[in-house]
C-alpha cells in the first residue's frame, strides 16, 4: 500500500522521486564530478569513468546525461531533464555555477550538502534502532506469562494487537509526514504549522534557510540578476513561508528596494539571518555572508537532527517503561483478584 502511494505522489509531484537515489550516492556522485573536472577532465568523460563503476538508477542516469549532452544540451539542461531524481535545488546549483564557468565548486557544494544529510539520517537510524528494538523485546518479554499459562493463542492475542497499534501508528507517520512536508514547500499555512511541530520544526526551518543561502549566494556569484536569484533561492528552499516572502519582496525589488529589510518583514527568516543579510548588502560582503549562514544554519539543523533523535529515543524509551509498569501492574493485580477469590469462602 505504501508503494503505491508513494508512486500516486511521485507521479502527482516529480520533486518527490529525488528520494530514489540514496544521500550517500548523489555525494558520492557529485564528489566524483567535482574531483575530475577540477583536475581538467572534459565533464563527458568523466561520466564516461564514472559510470564504469556505477549500478542500477545511478548508472542510468549518468548514461541519459552523457546522451543529452552528446545531443548537444548544457550540463544544467541535462541535469534538469531528470526531475525524478535531480531535485530542482540541484538544478538550480548547476545552471548557476555552469554559467560562471564553476562547475566543479558547485558539484563540491552539493556534495558537502547531501554528506551532511546522509550523516543526519544514518545518525536518526542509529539512534533509534535500539529503543525500537527495546519496545518489541518489551512487548514479547512480558506476554510470556500468557504463553506459559494459557498457550500460544492467548500470548498472540496479548502481544499482536498491541503491536498491530504501533504499527499503524508508524505507517501513519510514514505516510502522512511527507505528504505534510511536500504541501509545505508551496503552502505558508502548512510550513507554518511544520516550523511548530516540536522537535522537526526547528530542523525543518534551519534546513530551509540553509538552502536558501546557499543557492542565493551560487547564483549570484554565476552572475545571476538579483530577482531571478531570489526566485531560485525561495523555490530551492522547499519552504512555503520563505518562496511566500519572496514573492512578496520581488516587486518592490524591482522597484529599486532592498533585498533584506524586506525580507525582514515577512518573519520568515531567523533574526540572525536578517541581519547578517542587511550588513552585508550594506557592506558590500553579500557573497560572504551568505556562505558562513548557509554553512552555520546547515550546522544548526544537523545538530537540532541530532537533539531530536536523542529525544525521539527517550520517548521511546519511557514506552517501554510505561508499558512494563502497567503489564507488571496488571499481573499482580490479576493474580491479587485470584487469591482474594480462592479466600473468599
Amino acid at each position: 500500500m505504501r508503494s503505491c502511494l508513494i508512486l500516486v505522489a511521485r507521479h502527482r509531484n516529480p520533486e518527490l522521486s529525488a528520494v530514489r537515489l540514496p544521500y550517500r550516492q548523489k555525494q558520492s556522485l557529485y564528489q566524483s564530478l567535482g574531483q575530475l573536472l577540477r583536475a581538467g577532465v572534459p565533464f563527458p568523460s568523466a561520466l564516461d569513468k564514472l559510470s564504469s563503476t556505477a549500478r542500477g538508477s545511478l548508472r542510468q542516469l549518468m548514461h541519459r546525461l552523457r546522451t543529452a549532452i552528446s545531443e548537444g544540451k548544457t550540463v544544467g539542461e541535462a541535469f534538469a531533464q531528470e526531475p525524478g531524481l535531480i531535485s530542482p535545488m540541484e538544478t538550480s546549483v548547476i545552471a548557476a555555477v555552469e554559467k560562471s564557468g564553476r562547475l566543479d565548486h558547485g558539484f563540491q557544494q552539493l556534495a558537502f550538502y547531501y554528506e551532511g544529510l546522509a550523516k543526519a539520517r544514518e545518525m536518526v537510524i542509529q539512534k533509534s534502532a535500539y529503543p525500537i528494538f527495546m519496545l518489541h523485546f518489551g512487548v514479547f518479554l512480558l506476554g510470556l506469562p500468557e504463553l506459559v499459562t494459557s498457550g500460544t493463542t492467548a500470548y498472540l492475542h496479548a502481544t499482536l494487537p498491541l503491536l498491530g497499534v504501533l504499527y499503524v501508528a508508524a505507517i501513519f507517520v510514514i505516510v502522512v509526514l511527507p505528504w505534510f512536508r511536500e504541501a509545505g514547500t508551496a503552502n505558508p499555512a502548512v510550513d507554518r504549522c511544520l516550523r511548530l511541530v516540536p522537535w522537526i520544526g526547528k530542523v525543518r526551518r534551519s534546513f530551509s534557510v540553509a538552502r536558501f543561502c546557499m543557492i542565493y549566494q551560487i547564483e549570484l556569484d554565476a552572475g545571476v540578476n538579483v530577482i531571478d536569484a531570489l526566485l531560485a533561492a525561495g523555490k530551492a528552499s522547499r519552504s512555503g513561508l520563505i518562496r511566500s516572502a519572496v514573492e512578496s519582496a520581488v516587486p518592490d525589488v524591482r522597484a529599486g528596494g532592498q533585498v533584506g529589510p524586506l525580507l525582514a518583514i515577512s518573519g520568515a527568516f531567523p533574526e540572525s539571518m536578517m541581519r547578517a543579510l542587511i550588513v552585508g548588502e550594506e557592506s558590500g560582503s553579500l557573497d560572504l555572508e551568505l556562505k558562513r549562514m548557509a554553512t552555520e544554519f546547515q550546522a544548526e539543523a544537523l545538530l537540532h537532527l541530532e537533539n531530536a533523535a536523542k529525544k525521539i529515543g527517550k520517548t521511546i524509551y519511557l514506552l517501554v517503561l510505561l508499558y512494563l509498569g502497567w503489564r507488571i501492574v496488571s499481573t499482580y493485580k490479576n493474580m491479587l483478584t485470584e487469591e482474594m477469590k480462592v479466600l473468599d469462602f
